[in-house]
């Protein structure tokens, strides 16, 4: 995915102005033009996957720049913040569960840390290597004794 740059605008038919290329000209078109917000994607990070997601934030831990970059080309939207409360910062991502679909309600995925980009990278880690950028087969899975089951 090209990473943003000035677009020039054109025109549709109904006389609106639509960017040549970029996020919206690539995106699937809704059923409704508001999606309704649905829940929290119940993906966490458990005790015995956290070797692997220290090796794998070990191998580039600049690689959460670049995908934040696709995410937010993808149209998913990205906020940070601070939970006083637990003392960890929370990094989210909120869009449609799946790329490949059209939903009508979106969805957020989360990542805590204890510094900024380590809440990145959780966030990161959970959206591309634990569910693959779709979030559909999680946010319809039945808990288990032992949380979620899923992919």
């Amino acid at each position: 995915m090209p990473r943003a740059k000035a677009a020039t605008q054109a025109v549709n038919g109904k006389g609106k102005k639509t960017p040549d290329y970029g996020p919206e000209s690539e995106q699937p078109r809704r059923s409704s033009p508001k999606a309704e917000w649905m829940s929290f994607v119940p993906c966490e990070l458990k005790p015995d996957g956290k070797p692997e997601f220290v090796l794998w934030y070990a191998e580039d831990d600049r690689r959460i720049f670049d995908l934040l970059s696709d995410a937010i080309g993808e149209g998913l939207k990205f906020a940070l913040s601070y939970d006083i409360r637990n003392q960890c910062f929370v990094a989210s991502l909120s869009g449609r569960p799946s790329p490949t679909e059209d939903y009508d309600w979106n969805a957020t995925l989360t990542g805590r840390g204890g510094t900024i980009p380590e809440s990145m990278a959780v966030l990161f880690y959970k959206h591309v290597v634990l569910l693959g950028g779709d979030w559909f087969d999680c946010l319809n899975t039945k808990p288990t004794k032992n949380g979620f089951s899923f992919g």
